[in-house]
Order: structure tokens, then C-alpha cells, then sequence
């Protein structure tokens, strides 16, 4: 199997500042939740105590990428090199970062391959797959593929796109936990489990495999 997962997601920006001159103080805070990799514009205004309005300039910010928070988050560090490279396994548990990125893991902690599974549908048993997704890794390609052998050739039997639903004949469910902090807040996705199946039944065949394969956008 080629297994991984971590933790992206929406970023908050927010707060409050006091500007005071003579004897009026005047207070301005922003709060809004902003979107991975994007450019957003932004100016203060104030009105004194006076009625007075005062417009500061345009300036601009861009949030990092889903995967850029994730390596900050871990590495202290948003670059694609060393350690925090897609390619580098720094617990060294045979699980790529890239891998651990997309399956919501820590991956400076050694961590374990989703087991494969022997699920029954109207009495037939299947070769099965769970894995833990991702919910905040907007940026990745998931697929599961099955085969009579190690070799292949595989056949995809459940793809998810960046942005899309899980979708394919071996799709069986998706399993979404959230909470909900406070009225008004969005929800927070704490659980996210994909589960998938072969379309092959067990017995029909002397062997068969499943693998996890993941691509991250550029």
C-alpha cells in the first residue's frame, strides 16, 4: 500500500488596536476567516469622536497554501526541502510526508498503514479499504486501485478530486465528525474516514491487492 495525512484549513485573522491622540481614542478590530492561497485586500478607516474619517491605503496579504500551513504547523517551515519535503520521512516509519499530509497524521511521529479489510455486501465478501482523509488538504488526488497482483494492472475503483466527492464503484461511504464551538461559528471537522471496497469478490479470484495512491496539486 502507499499510505499519509495533516492538517490545513481555513486560517483566522483577527483582533483589536487602539489609536489615540489628545484626548479621544479610537478603536478599530477585523475579524474574517480567509481562504488558503489566496490575495485579499484590506484598508483601515477610523471615525474620531469628532465625525472626522480617515481612510488608509490599500495593502494586501496572501495566506499560505493548505500544505504550507500544514509544514509550518510541524517543521517551522513552509518550503518543500528537507525534512518537511513531500518526499522526506523524518519519523522514519516508511510513510512519506506526503502521504501523512493527505491521511490527517503527524509526521514527525511514526505512524501505522491503513490495515486492509474484509467487508461483506448481500453475503459476498470483499477485500476492503479504510483510511482517514484529510478534510482541510484542498490540494490533493486520492485513488484506490485493485489487482490480482503486485504487478497489475490495477483498475481504480473509488477516486476523489481536489474540491470533489469521493465517487466510483467501490465508494462505499464517507464518515464526517464536526463541532460546532459556538452560535454562529463553522463547523470544526475533527474525523474524516473514507471507506472503499475491491469489486472483485474474495474467492473468485487466488489473490487480489488494493493500494492507496495520492498526488498533491501542484
Amino acid at each position: 500500500m502507499i499510505i499519509g495525512g495533516g492538517l490545513g484549513g481555513d486560517l483566522l485573522i483577527g483582533g483589536g488596536i487602539i489609536i489615540g491622540g489628545g484626548s479621544s481614542n479610537v478603536n478599530a478590530s477585523a475579524s474574517a476567516a480567509v481562504q488558503p492561497q489566496k490575495t485579499y485586500h484590506f484598508r483601515l478607516r477610523l471615525t474620531d469622536s469628532y465625525g472626522n474619517q480617515f481612510t488608509g491605503s490599500d495593502a494586501t496579504f496572501t495566506t499560505p497554501s493548505a500544505v504550507e500551513a500544514w509544514r509550518q504547523q510541524h517543521f517551522g517551515s513552509m518550503t518543500n526541502t528537507g525534512n518537511a519535503a513531500d518526499d522526506a520521512n523524518p519519523a522514519g516509519d516508511g510513510i512519506t510526508n506526503l502521504m501523512k499530509y493527505a491521511l490527517w497524521m503527524n509526521p514527525t511521529q511514526p505512524g501505522t498503514q491503513p490495515p486492509a479489510v474484509v467487508t461483506e455486501v448481500s453475503g459476498i465478501r470483499y477485500l476492503g479499504m479504510n483510511f482517514p482523509r484529510n478534510p482541510y488538504a484542498s490540494d490533493v488526488f486520492y485513488e484506490v486501485q485493485a489487482a490480482d497482483s503486485p504487478l497489475g494492472p490495477w483498475t481504480t475503483v473509488m477516486s476523489l478530486t481536489p474540491g470533489g466527492l469521493p465517487s466510483g464503484p467501490g465508494f462505499v461511504s464517507e464518515d464526517v465528525a464536526s463541532l460546532v464551538s459556538g452560535i454562529g461559528s463553522q463547523p470544526v471537522i475533527y474525523s474524516d474516514v473514507i471507506y472503499v471496497r475491491d469489486t472483485v469478490p474474495l474467492g473468485s479470484t487466488p489473490h487480489r491487492f488494493m493500494r492507496l495512491q495520492v498526488q498533491r496539486q501542484p
